[in-house]
């Protein structure tokens, strides 16, 4: 019989069940007074307090090399190293935004920056232009530049870089409408890289199925955080591709069908005869209202980590929803899918003690129904009103 079942083996255990075993033990041994022995005492600490804390620790490091063995439970650098080892997977880096902003001189001086000379802004994200550039006065010019930071936050709306943090005369900025020209991603989430490893085997099939076009699809662009394949009429094989938060990835689509095409590695990778369509997926807005209660002691950084843990359901809901009873629908708020709850979600976070969400759009007067939608929608989150109301002294 094993020392240990796997679900021990994978399950880290509190200080406190620790403290629980350790007393069961002591009192099985003979020592009959062992939980009434007082805290700080010599027989506490000894026989209790130290031996508790390292059962802990070596349950932690337990669960954790245990769950390194597997694709579906190994994190953060372990699951790094597990798609290395494992599939051959690098898990994909974080981006830096690039993107136009236009240069507006309306003085008379000549102004002639260097590559990287110059900063613009919005709020505290800040941008470098890529090329040198000239701009004379009465004219404008239009120039790209990049995100000093990478990751999805320098995906910023468009009119929103219009300060000008180095000095340029007469020179105001701006970033007018479709301005990005590579949109800017976070490193790789555990849960894409899971399903790049566990959709590669796919690609090993001569005939590719809808997984092996995912894979494709994710892998292109790290700006792509989901997508979905419909092959259910061929030739034709329809991929629809979404980012973190819906935003705009025309030039993702580019890179999906040249690298199934071929044109960015001359590996052509799709079935000869297959017609592929590659677009993005269409969002459907939603609207979150609301009053979440707070405990007073958990204040600090409640508003923060709820309207995270919120966005992070929506950044994961896959393209078209789910099916359930041959409908396409939507997994949301359901006891179906208490994974993608929104209330789930909200109540993991510290302090939390109760969540009531009064609205949500395009279905304004339910919350816990599935909402049908199409093959190629996704949800995004646009619109966030969550209050925050403290409870207790």
């Amino acid at each position: 019989m094993p020392l240990f079942t796997y679900a021990q083996l994978t399950t880290p255990i509190t200080l406190e069940e620790a403290r629980t075993s350790m007393i069961a033990l002591m009192t099985s041994l003979g020592f009959n007074g062992a939980a009434s022995w007082q805290e700080g005492s010599w027989p506490r600490t000894l026989g209790i307090e130290i031996p508790a804390a390292v059962m802990t620790d070596l349950r932690s490091l337990a669960a954790a090399v245990t769950n390194a063995g597997f694709n579906d439970t190994a994190e953060g650098d372990f699951l790094k190293t597990f798609a290395k080892s494992h599939y051959d997977n690098d898990q994909l880096g974080a981006v830096k935004t690039r993107g136009n902003v236009v240069f507006n001189n309306t003085g008379v001086l000549l102004h002639e920056p260097g590559p990287q000379d110059i900063v613009v802004a919005a709020g505290n994200l800040r941008y470098r232009n890529i090329d040198a550039f000239s701009v004379a006065g009465g004219d404008s010019t239009t120039v790209e530049c990049e995100a000093e930071v990478a990751g999805f936050a320098g995906n910023v709306a468009s009119n929103t870089i219009t300060t000008l943090v180095s000095t340029l005369a007469g020179v105001s900025v701006n970033n007018p409408g479709t301005w990005i020209t590579r949109p800017g991603a976070d490193q790789e989430a555990d849960s894409k890289l899971r399903l790049r490893n566990s959709s590669k085997w796919a690609t090993r099939s001569y005939a590719s199925p809808e997984a092996a076009y995912e894979y494709w699809a994710l892998s292109a662009d790290e700006a792509i955080t989901r997508a979905r394949v419909d092959s259910s009429a061929p030739p034709i094989v329809k991929i629809w591709i979404t980012g973190a938060m819906g935003e705009d990835l025309s030039v993702s689509v580019g890179k999906v069908l040249d690298l199934i095409n071929g044109v960015t590695d001359g590996n052509v990778r799709r079935p000869l005869g297959a017609v592929l369509q590659c677009d993005q997926a269409s969002v459907l807005e939603h609207t979150i209202v609301g009053t979440a209660y707070v405990a007073t002691s958990h204040q600090n950084g409640a508003a923060a980590a709820l309207e995270a843990a919120i966005r992070k359901v929506y950044a994961t809901l896959p393209i078209g929803g789910v099916i359930i009873d041959g409908d396409r629908v939507l997994p949301f708020a359901s006891a179906l899918y208490p994974e993608l709850s929104l209330y789930t979600a909200a109540m993991q976070v510290p302090g939390m003690i109760n969540v009531q969400f009064t609205e949500r759009l395009p279905e304004p007067d339910s919350i816990t129904l599935n909402q049908p939608m199409g093959a190629n929608e996704v949800a995004v989150l646009t619109t966030y009103e969550m209050t925050i109301h403290l409870v207790g002294g």
